[in-house]
Parts: C-alpha cells; sequence; structure tokens
C-alpha cells in the first residue's frame, strides 16, 4: 500500500490448471507478468492448486514444488510485488499433505501461510460424483490473519467459503481483506459461489479477493475428468462486485480503498453490535 493513499491495487489470476506442474508454473508466470505490467497489481492472488490439479498422489510431488515456489519468490522480489500462492500441498509425517497458502512479500520473503481447515468432502452430482479430500489431505487447525503492505490479510481456501464461523474470527483478528483461493467445481459454483462471496464481504465489511480455477481438468491416471466454475471476483465490503472473470483463464483487479471499508464499518458497526459469539 502506498504511504498516505491508503489503497492497494490487487489482482486476481485464474487458470485452468493440469496436472503437469512446468505447464502450469509457465501459465502461472505469464500471468503474474501480465498482472503487473497491464494492472499495475501490488499483491496478485493465485487460485488453489494453481501449481498441480487432479493429481493422484499429491505427497509423491509435493517436495518437487519447492523448486517452483523458490523461482516464484525470486520473481516477486524482482517485480517488488507480492504473491499469495493459492495452494500448494505439503507434506506431513502422516502421510497426507497439508493444503497450504504461502504468502510472499514484495521482497520475495515467505511473511506466513495458512493450512485449510474444511475439507471437501462431499457428493458433487458432477461428472467426477466423490470429492473426498481427507484420503489426500489433512486439516489445518489455526486460522491466520498476516500483515501486508499497511493492511491485514485473512486467510481461507475454497470449501472454507461456507463455513462463516471462520471469516468472523478472521474479522475479530483484524482483517481488512481476505482471500478465497479455490477450486470450486462448476456445479457448486454455478449455485453458491458468488452469493457466498458477496455474503462473506458483507457479513466482514472486508474485501473478499476470490481466485478460482476454470475449465475442464484432467485427473491423473483415470482419464476422467472435472470442471471448475471460474467466475473469480474481488468484492468489496459493501457487497459490490468490483471486478470479475467468466469461465476462462485471465486476469482481472481492482484498488481497494481502506478508508472507504472504514466508512462501511463506522456507519454500521457490526463489531459493536454483536450479541452472540461463537
Amino acid at each position: 500500500m502506498q504511504e498516505g493513499k491508503n489503497k492497494l491495487n490487487v489482482a486476481l489470476v485464474q487458470m485452468q490448471s493440469q496436472t503437469r506442474i512446468e505447464d502450469n508454473y509457465q501459465q502461472a508466470v505469464h500471468y503474474l507478468n501480465e498482472a503487473v505490467s497491464q494492472h499495475k497489481a501490488q499483491l496478485i492472488v493465485f487460485p488453489e492448486n494453481f501449481l498441480c490439479l487432479g493429481v493422484a498422489d499429491f505427497s509423491e510431488i509435493a517436495s518437487s514444488l519447492n523448486f517452483y515456489i523458490d523461482k516464484l519468490a525470486s520473481l516477486a522480489n524482482e517485480l517488488a510485488v507480492s504473491l499469495l500462492l493459492g495452494s500448494v500441498p505439503v507434506n506431513t509425517s502422516e502421510n497426507k499433505c497439508l493444503s497450504r497458502s504461502l504468502l510472499i512479500d514484495a521482497d520475495g520473503k515467505n511473511v506466513g501461510h495458512y493450512d485449510k481447515i474444511h475439507l471437501f468432502d462431499v457428493e458433487v452430482g458432477d461428472g467426477q460424483g466423490t470429492y473426498k479430500e481427507s484420503d489426500s489431505f489433512q486439516p489445518g487447525i489455526e486460522c491466520r490473519v498476516l500483515p501486508l503492505e499497511g493492511s491485514k490479510l485473512g486467510l481461507s481456501i475454497c470449501y472454507d467459503l461456507r463455513f462463516p464461523e471462520l471469516f468472523q474470527i478472521l474479522r475479530k483478528d483484524g482483517a481488512e481483506m481476505i482471500a478465497v483461493p479455490s477450486a470450486f467445481t462448476f456445479k457448486t459454483g454455478q449455485a453458491h459461489w458468488e452469493i457466498l462471496l458477496r455474503a462473506r464481504a458483507i457479513e466482514t465489511q472486508c474485501y473478499v479477493l476470490a481466485s478460482n480455477q476454470c475449465g475442464t481438468h484432467s485427473i491423473d491416471k483415470t482419464g476422467a475428468t472435472r470442471e471448475t466454475w471460474g467466475h473469480s471476483m474481488i468484492v468489496d465490503p459493501w457487497g459490490n462486485i468490483l471486478c470479475s472473470l467468466a469461465e476462462k483463464p485471465g486476469v482481472c483487479s481492482a484498488e481497494l480503498d481502506f478508508d472507504y471499508m472504514r466508512e462501511i464499518r463506522q456507519s454500521m458497526n457490526l463489531i459493536k453490535h454483536k450479541r452472540l459469539t461463537i
């Protein structure tokens, strides 16, 4: 955030990630450069599993992603831009992974992370049908709000969006913007994506930064496919959509005005009026 201006220019990258890491990395770098050169972004948000999607065993590839994370951190330093690496799998000692968002600042330093708390174990009724994230991942246990460019960024990932108590905790902990990197399915996204994002923004009086996967993705070693919804968007604290994409990869951006956010909070002081707690 530029000193004295109290504003931040944020870009969302929407991707159609597949199982080949190098291809996904090249796609991410292409849109990173576009976000900096054309959108003048100070913070760039990538979607969930942006370096690998549809992999049968995430634990097999987790360690190989460190090479690409380091390269992205170097680019962040070179271009003086902060990056939220939507999620990458991180191995644990229990033969499972954590789904982790990494925040890289404009000096290329890893300043913090968040491990996805709510795992996507559901019956969707789409081409894939059953999703059981807990087969490969274990849940995180801590909510995270991290300082960034003079503001505070709350972190969530995809399915977390359906659990408003997490977002209330992030607001209580000082969040002024909340990131929702996602691989929201086409069917559930068509029904609920925009509604949930706007509700979370209105309830928390935060900017919501929702970067989603889009299109059709192969599922490794099965020949099957899955579809994600796209429609990445930034929502302001009043519930207005400031920018959005459709169903193809790309970049959108908006300028966040934190004075405007504070005006909304002062005129309708939800925190002061809250009577029930969890």
